[in-house]
Parts: C-alpha cells; structure tokens; sequence
C-alpha cells in the first residue's frame, strides 16, 4: 500500500497594510507650515491653481493703491498684481518653488513667511486679499484672524471653499455661516456675501466671497 501523499504546508496570509485613517473636518494636526510646504513642493495642483487670479478685475475696481494677499501660495496672483499696484505684499507659512520664482522676476513684490494664523501686519494696506485661506484654519482661530485681517486694510476681499477637501480644510461652513462668523467677530463693519459659486460643476463644491466692500470705515 502506498504512502498517502501529505497535504501542502499552509501558510499564514499577509495581513493587508492598514490604510491611513482619514483625516476629519477639523483635525488640527493638519494646520502646519511643513504640511503645506510639502504639498507646495510635490503637487502640481498647488504648483499651478491660484484661485484668486480671477477676482483681479474686481479687486481692480476698489480702487486700492496698496495690496497685501494673506495665503499668497504659489504667487501667481502677486505676478499678475504687479502689474497693477506699486506696492504688493504676500504673506504664507511655506515658501512654493513656483513663488520664488516669481520673487526673483518681481523684485518689487515683498513676501513674509510665518504663520499667518498669527501674522501681524507692521503697517495698514488699502485692500486686503485672500482665496482658499480661511478654511485652512482651526475654528477656534478663526474670530481672531478676522478681527487682525479687518483691521490691516481698509477693504478685505474673502474667497472662501465651504466643503470640506478631505485632507486641508478645516473650518467648513455654509456661506451664511461664514457670514455670521464675520459679523460677530467685526460688528458692523459692513461684511456681506459678495458672491456665491461652485466649483467645477460641481454643487457640492460651494464657495463664497465675503468682503466689506462699500463699507464705510
């Protein structure tokens, strides 16, 4: 009788590698300058898209002789800024491959690095300016860095994204509650919804502009 052949040796299956768990809408931790340095060296995304540059005839139009853009990223809003106004000035917590770049073919422009959560402008500006900023902050910083920003310029311009990115955004907030943050951090300072959009077609993706434009100070 013949030797019963033994069954294959089992071997224990690899256990999947855990995914990273997702950040939620408000997590902090994100809230650094070497995070977003990091994604200003590596995605072409941040490298490219500057969300401000389509408000420049509107920014234009108030008239201004000074600008500061608070969350200035790759600076291709300063470049075309330049252009338009003597005195150009950007503030960000990261320094973009892209903004140095513009720096040295801009000489004018002056760039400040460090936490815009905590800047303190040395001086006032006639308008100041900022798209996709705001949301990037924790919600308890937020009243704040409203009533300093307020109080930097004589009018202020907000592009802020409502939805939340899932990586970066960490205040997301409907338009009227953005608003309302707004009027309880500077009363009647005349802030009011400029506008309200979506982005790429998509209604999910709601942004709202915010400014006290017409306001008088």
């Amino acid at each position: 009788m013949s030797a019963r052949p033994k069954p294959p040796k089992r071997t224990a299956a690899k256990p999947a590698a855990a995914k990273p768990p997702a950040a939620a809408p408000g997590d902090a931790r994100r809230a650094d300058a070497g995070y977003y340095q990091a994604l200003h060296d590596t995605s072409p995304r941040y490298q490219t898209n500057n969300w401000l540059i389509d408000d420049l005839p509107a920014l234009l139009a108030v008239g201004a002789e000074s600008i500061l853009e608070v969350g200035c990223g790759n600076g291709l809003f300063l470049q075309r800024a330049a252009k338009h106004w003597k005195d150009v000035t950007g503030v960000d917590w990261a320094r973009s491959p892209v903004l140095d770049r513009v720096l040295r073919e801009n000489p004018g422009i002056r760039f400040v690095q460090q936490d815009v959560a905590a800047f303190r402008p040395e001086r006032r500006y006639g308008l100041l300016a900022s798209a996709d900023f705001l949301e990037h902050l924790p919600p308890a910083s937020l009243p704040e860095v409203i009533r300093r920003l307020h109080a930097a310029a004589d009018v202020c311009y907000h592009r802020i994204a409502c939805y939340d990115d899932g990586h970066s955004h960490l205040s997301v907030f409907r338009p009227k509650s953005w608003l309302r943050r707004f009027e309880a951090a500077c009363p009647g300072a005349g802030y009011r919804i400029v506008g309200t959009s979506v982005r790429k077609g998509r209604r999910k993706k709601t942004v709202v502009v915010i400014s006290n434009l017409g306001a008088s100070r």
